[in-house]
């Protein structure tokens, strides 16, 4: 018994001294980011200083409406409630604005800096402007604004969609009620 107990403790430290020979192991991250943008986004993407802007239309599927997001883009992830930009006041990194007007001032060309810009905070460099679809059989757009930072910077965002209250008729979204 104590012969055995001996030729355990040779082989145990045996194998202890070959692992502490041996190198420690090392582990090596790789990140791959795709962007996949219009050629105007491109130029803007390249420049420190620029914003580029990420449409989301959601076009598939049934109607759904933008609720809460997250951001993260200079600071730590952060969630955001969508609202309607006050008149004046403090600006706010998540804004609700109604579509049409979205796209009818677009056409004006004047959206971005007389009606977005003031009531968008950007000071994490990123914001989400939804642009609220009237239709009840329509879906929300989501307008990512980021503003380019001069060091590489990684910006994430995280929408929270849902079905639309003017979508009653969704009779395979509710449990059938068996009487």
């Amino acid at each position: 018994m104590g012969q055995g107990r001996r030729v355990a403790l040779a082989v145990l430290a045996g194998l202890a001294a070959l692992l502490a020979g041996a190198p420690a192991a090392s582990a090596v991250e790789y990140r791959l980011r795709v962007v996949s943008i219009h050629e105007q986004g491109f130029y803007a993407y390249l420049k420190p200083g620029e914003q580029s802007v990420f449409v989301i239309a959601k076009t598939a599927g049934r109607p759904q409406e933008v609720v809460p997001v997250a951001l993260r883009g200079v600071g730590p992830m952060r969630q955001y409630q969508v609202y309607v930009p006050p008149s004046a006041g403090p600006t706010l990194a998540a804004l609700r604005i109604d579509l049409a007007f979205l796209w009818s001032a677009e056409e004006r060309g004047d959206v971005w800096t007389k009606y977005v810009a003031p009531a968008l905070d950007l000071a994490q460099g990123i914001g989400v402007v939804v642009g609220a679809n009237a239709g009840a059989l329509l879906a929300d757009h989501v307008y990512l604004i980021v503003r380019h930072a001069e060091g590489p910077t990684t910006y994430e965002a995280v929408l929270a969609w849902r079905q639309s209250p003017d979508d009653r008729q969704a009779p395979a979204d509710h449990p059938r009620r068996l009487f």
